[in-house]
């Protein structure tokens, strides 16, 4: 057994171990069940079937965001990314993010909402190419108190989408999606578990229920021995940010000699959670350590 100057304890044996959160590895990985990522749900615009669910472009005409009901396609608002489509009749379908059609591997893109309401980010169409949600001097918000979406997006083929406004039909979209008041940081470390797969590892970890995202860092195990457990000299990257569901694929694999550890914490439209386990095993604030590395999940 080594300790880590009084931060964190950990057995390394070639054999995983957990550690106040930490669940390192060597030479293998623990075999678990792990829960499959959700499936996309169903629209969540126009809750009230009131109508708003239109924008309007001058270039394209309008854009439905629950074109065919409550309980066909559209837009999916949460609280840090929209998924789902938009529908044109002069453009056809608009992707806004890649898990639509599960291409984030090859081309990453995507609709993303800060918590609050202001999203960024771009969303995709066969006919109109790339749409800025979150264009300089512009940009879409979400009001996080009534869910009524405001503002412009941009497509460079397209021009300006006005997502507010007067028209024919009522120029307004609204969402189900609410964070006012913001609720607190979801409480509860996620405890987290690694399954080999041919593909690579897949990381799971438990639900934290007032969570509705995880942030997962990974970082040096032997750096982490050798710096007496400071998390800003071992990390080594953001292994996800904001992600919904309670499991990623890895494909970082290490060598018999090395190790890898890996940290969760939870999130929901208020604040993130912690990434300190409160155990024993620990002194000072994994949270300060890992706000202060470059190479933390921002």
């Amino acid at each position: 057994m080594s300790a880590l100057s009084g931060r964190t304890r950990t057995v390394a044996r070639g054999r995983p171990c957990r550690a106040g959160g930490i669940l390192a590895t060597g030479l293998f990985v623990l075999a678990v069940g792990l829960v499959p990522a959700p499936a996309l749900a169903q629209s969540n615009i126009d809750p009230d079937d009131a109508g708003f669910r239109y924008a309007w472009s001058e270039n394209a005409g309008w854009l439905n965001a629950r074109p065919q009901g409550p309980l066909g396609p559209g837009i999916l608002v949460s609280d840090f990314e929209l998924t789902g489509w938009l529908w044109a009749e002069n453009l056809g379908w608009i992707s806004l993010s890649c898990r639509n059609r599960g291409t984030c591997g090859t081309v990453a893109y995507g609709v993303l909402n800060d918590g609050q309401g202001q999203l960024s980010g771009f969303a995709w169409a066969e006919n109109a190419g790339w749409i800025d949600f979150g264009p300089s001097g512009a940009g879409v918000t979400i009001d996080p108190s009534n869910g009524i979406f405001a503002g412009h997006a941009w497509g460079e083929n397209i021009g300006w989408i006005a997502f507010r406004g007067t028209g024919t039909l009522p120029l307004v979209i609204e969402t189900a999606w609410r964070c006012f008041p913001a609720p607190s940081p979801p409480a509860g470390i996620p405890q987290l578990d690694l399954d080999r797969a041919p593909e690579g590892t897949w990381l799971g970890w438990s639900v934290i229920p007032s969570a509705s995202a995880y942030d997962v860092v990974r970082g040096d195990l032997r750096a982490l021995a050798t710096t007496g457990g400071d998390f800003s000299l071992a990390l080594t990257g953001c292994e996800a940010r904001r992600t919904a569901a309670p499991s990623l694929l890895t494909t970082i694999d290490p060598s018999p000699a090395e190790g890898i550890f890996y940290l969760v914490r939870a999130a929901n439209c208020g604040a993130a959670g912690t990434y300190d386990s409160g155990g024993p095993g620990q002194a000072g604030s994994r949270d300060g350590e890992i706000a202060a590395s470059p190479d933390r999940c921002p």
